[in-house]
């Protein structure tokens, strides 16, 4: 599936965000599955390396204690990355809903695969909870790199405009 019209709009001189608003429903999902695929396909290997660690009794303590903490990390990285990409471009909505639907997709994969590994009753709790989970933590993220954006914006128009007084005065 192809974007129509992104050549147009990669010509304009718009932000980002703009660009992604110009474009039909339908391609602002595929532009925000352009985004996360890479990310995606590389947390589903890490869950399925995971899955699959923990069939075999000599690395089970690995697939169990040390793999999903490193997962974890991974993902908040990625959230930190996706909020960040849109924030940039000063578009505070994309850089909440980026990683917002990237949670959603990992948070509901691994509920999946979890359902399949375990076939237990909690598994199907699972399915909810996990995405939810995922989400708060999305949020939480951009909200933080949001937080941490604005902070060093401000702090950069304050020096600037501390350095243009300071050379004002010296004329």
């Amino acid at each position: 599936m192809e974007i129509k019209n992104l050549e147009k709009l990669e010509q304009q001189k718009l932000p980002m965000g703009q660009k992604v608003l110009r474009l039909k429903t339908s391609d602002r999902l595929y532009f925000y599955w352009h985004e996360i695929k890479v990310f995606f396909l590389f947390f589903a290997i890490l869950e399925l390396a995971r899955v699959l660690l923990s069939f075999a009794p000599a690395t089970n303590f690995t697939a169990k204690n040390i793999l999903p903490g490193i997962i974890l990390i991974f993902e908040i990285f990625v959230l930190i990355g996706l909020s960040a990409r849109f924030a940039q471009y000063r578009d505070i909505k994309k850089s909440f809903l980026a990683p917002v639907f990237f949670a959603l997709i990992t948070g509901f994969t691994a509920a999946i695969i979890k359902l399949i590994q375990y076939l237990e009753p909690w598994a199907f709790y699972n399915l909810i909870l996990e995405p939810g989970i995922m989400m708060v933590w999305a949020f939480l993220v951009a909200s933080f790199v949001n937080l941490v954006i604005l902070v060093t914006r401000k702090i950069k128009i304050i020096f600037y405009n501390h350095k243009k007084i300071k050379s004002d005065l010296s004329i």
